[in-house]
C-alpha cells in the first residue's frame, strides 16, 4: 500500500501478483445480467493466492462454465461461495451479541498466521470471532473485541477481526479489523454506503461504476494493470498496538502472515486508508519549532514494508 504526505485518505494496495498462475474469488455477475460479447474472467485463485486468468475467450475447456457467463472456471467452482457462504450467516445467532462475552469465546485450535517473523495474525471473518490457542495469554480488553456486522449486508460485505500476537511471549498484543468485499455486484457501492462512509468513499473512489474495476486513471503509470479488476478485497481500516510493541516494526512483520490471510480467504488484494495529520496536528519540536512528521513517513514505511504499493 502507499501513502502520501498531504493531508487527506491516501490508498493502497496488496496484491498476489508477484505469484504465477490463479487465485480465490467470488460470484457476481448472474447469467441475466452476462452477454456472450462481455469477456468474463475468472473470479477464482490457485492455492499460491495467483489469480486465475481463464476468459470466456480461453479455448481451455476449464472456461466453459465462464462461456456461459458463469464467475469461476471449472477449476475454482467450489470456490464460488468460499467466504459468502449463506450457511453461515443463516448460522449467526443474534441473541449472542447480547451476552457479556468471556474468554472462552476466544479461545479455540486453529494456531495464528505467522511467516518468518515474530508476529502473526489470528483472524475470522463474520459470524466468527477470532480466536487464539490456550497457551495464549488474552489481555482483558481482547474480550471487548468481536466482529459487529450488519446481516442485511452479508451478501457482498463481510466484516472481519484479527488478533494480532506475539509468537516468543505467546502473547496478544494489537487488533486489526476491516472488511471482506465481493464484487462485480450491481449494488455494490449501495451496499457500501449503507455500511460506512469510508467503505462508500473507496469503492466509489478506486473503480468504475458499472463493473468495479479499477479506474483507468489509477491504471496509468502504475504496476497494478488490470490485476484489481476483478474478485474480491479486504479493507483494513484499523489496526491497534498496545503500547509495549509500538516502534518494533510490527507492521513490516506483518506482510507474510497477511498474504497467507489473503489466500486462505481467497481476497486478491488489500486495501488501506492512512490518515494523514494536518500539519497543525503534529506534534512541534521545542528545539526548531517545525512540524514534526517523522511519524507520517514511519506510517508510509511501515505500510510499505508490508508490501502495500
Amino acid at each position: 500500500m502507499s501513502s502520501s504526505d498531504d493531508d487527506s485518505y491516501s490508498l493502497g494496495s496488496m496484491s498476489h501478483e508477484s505469484h504465477s498462475e490463479n487465485s480465490y474469488s467470488d460470484d457476481s455477475y448472474s447469467e441475466d445480467s452476462w452477454s456472450e460479447s462481455e469477456e468474463c474472467i475468472c473470479q477464482g485463485m490457485y492455492e499460491s493466492g495467483a489469480p486465475c486468468r481463464l476468459t470466456s475467450k480461453s479455448k481451455s475447456a476449464a472456461a466453459e462454465s465462464l462461456r456461459h457467463g458463469l464467475d469461476y472456471c471449472d477449476r475454482h467452482f467450489e470456490q464460488t461461495a468460499f467466504v459468502f457462504c449463506e450457511d453461515d450467516a443463516d448460522s449467526a445467532d443474534d441473541s449472542d451479541d447480547e451476552r457479556p462475552l468471556k474468554e472462552k469465546d476466544f479461545r479455540g485450535l486453529a494456531p495464528p498466521f505467522f511467516g518468518r517473523s515474530d508476529y502473526g495474525l489470528a483472524p475470522a471473518y463474520w459470524p466468527r470471532r477470532p480466536t487464539v490457542p490456550k497457551e495464549y495469554s488474552l489481555p482483558s480488553w481482547a474480550r471487548r473485541c468481536g466482529n459487529g456486522q450488519d446481516p442485511s449486508l452479508c451478501g457482498d460485505i463481510r466484516s472481519f477481526s484479527s488478533f494480532i500476537v506475539h509468537r516468543p511471549s505467546k502473547a496478544v498484543v494489537g487488533w486489526m479489523q476491516g472488511q471482506i468485499v465481493r464484487r462485480p455486484n450491481p449494488d455494490l457501492v449501495v451496499s457500501a454506503d449503507e455500511h460506512s462512509s469510508d467503505l462508500y468513499w473507496l469503492v466509489e473512489n478506486l473503480f468504475t461504476e458499472d463493473d468495479y474495476r479499477l479506474r483507468p486513471e489509477l491504471k496509468r503509470g502504475s504496476i497494478w494493470g488490470d490485476s484489481l479488476d476483478v474478485g474480491r478485497f479486504l479493507v483494513i481500516d484499523t489496526v491497534e498496538l498496545v503500547e509495549a510493541h509500538r516502534g518494533k516494526r510490527v507492521l513490516s512483520q506483518l506482510h507474510e502472515a497477511l498474504r497467507s490471510v489473503c489466500v486462505e480467504w481467497g481476497t486478491r488484494c488489500v486495501f488501506a486508508e492512512v490518515l494523514m495529520l494536518q500539519p497543525r496536528e503534529c506534534r512541534l519540536l521545542p528545539s526548531s519549532h517545525t512540524a514534526r512528521r517523522d511519524s507520517l513517513h514511519k506510517l508510509r514505511d511501515s505500510f510499505a514494508s508490508m508490501g502495500f504499493r
